[in-house]
């Protein structure tokens, strides 16, 4: 995985950039949301040396994007999981 922003868009259709570049938007796997990618509803923080956390602003599922939140959201990529894993405690220590 070179980095969050290539992994979202590659994995998540409906992925686009929100807040400046500093978040990422998508639908919601949790509540379903719109099937229109422009109301989607869940932000992902993309911002460097901090941990990725996500927020769904239609169903409040929220917390940290790490590799079991990955395999609620029915992504199986091994080696993002561990990737992401390992950056979000690199940089939460």
């Amino acid at each position: 995985m070179k980095g969050i922003e290539e992994f979202l868009f590659n994995t998540f259709p409906s992925a686009r950039y929100a807040s400046g570049k500093s978040e990422i938007v998508i639908r919601c796997p949790f509540c379903g949301d719109s099937k229109d990618p422009k109301n989607a509803h869940l932000y992902i923080s993309i911002a460097k040396d901090k941990p990725h956390y996500f927020h769904c602003f239609k169903c409040n599922e929220s917390g940290m994007l790490n590799s079991k939140t990955l395999r609620r959201m029915s992504v199986y990529d091994v080696e993002a999981s561990i990737q992401l894993d390992e950056y979000n405690k690199k940089v939460a220590s």
